[in-house]
């Protein structure tokens, strides 16, 4: 057998294991005996790797540091492959979402304009920015939600990146929550303008003018002095 031909055959044996544990994807065509004989039962490998592998499995994560795909049903967990999530199709109800910057890099207020300016489709109901975060409540123009907070994200970052030069802008995803009522609307607008304060940032939702708050005391939704006393909000999640 050519030495190439034995080669493919080596590593597609192999599944194409590259070891770090050993030095460099190195394949030895000879049987640890010593004896050549033309072709070999299976690639020679370290014990120590061999050791690093059987310590991975009993982890549950994966050994195939490339090609993963050749193992049936099999995806490397520790390589930041990132799980599927499944959203549920909204079109007729209001959406609170959450988005936090990347390493949560405190650069959303450089920039306080963008906001509202990057949802070209979605239409923000109520909303506040914070430097390393922003919360939102959307009317979603069309069924699958990801899409239209992709496009927020892609154009708010390019619109960054122009002006403030290139670096990374968002965290991966988003939180999102689908508003079932109108007590679950109010809680949720309640959180949306009391969290500059929950902050520390200012002392009053007034004093802030990064978030709906006088839109909402424009029709009549809250008073002047709402927010000035502290607001419980339990164990609730809001994907800060």
């Amino acid at each position: 057998m050519a030495l190439n031909a034995l080669q493919c055959w080596a590593r597609s044996e192999a599944r194409y294991i590259r070891s770090d544990f050993c030095q460099g994807v190195k394949w030895k065509y000879f049987p640890e005996g010593g004896k050549s004989v033309g072709f070999l039962s299976r690639p020679w490998r370290d014990r120590n790797a061999d050791l690093r592998r059987e310590e991975l499995r009993r982890k549950g994560r994966s050994v195939f540091r490339t090609r993963p795909h050749l193992r049936t049903g099999e995806k490397p967990d520790i390589f930041g492959f990132m799980k599927s999530l499944r959203r549920y199709p909204v079109s007729d109800r209001p959406v609170f979402i959450t988005g936090v910057t990347h390493l949560r890099r405190p650069i959303l207020l450089d920039h306080p304009h963008l906001f509202l300016d990057c949802w070209l489709h979605e239409r923000p109901l109520a909303w506040v920015v914070l430097p390393d975060h922003f919360h939102v409540i959307i009317d979603p123009t069309r069924e699958k939600l990801s899409q239209g907070v992709h496009l927020f994200k892609v154009t708010y970052s390019r619109r960054y990146r122009a002006i403030s030069g290139p670096g990374r802008v968002w965290q991966n995803r988003f939180w999102d929550h689908i508003l079932r009522d109108e007590t679950d609307l109010q809680r949720h607008l309640d959180y949306i303008h009391y969290n500059p304060v929950k902050h520390g940032l200012v002392s009053s939702p007034l004093d802030y003018s990064h978030l709906s708050f006088s839109k909402f005391i424009a029709g009549g939704y809250y008073t002047n002095d709402w927010g000035m006393s502290a607001i419980e909000f339990g164990n609730e999640k809001f994907g800060e």
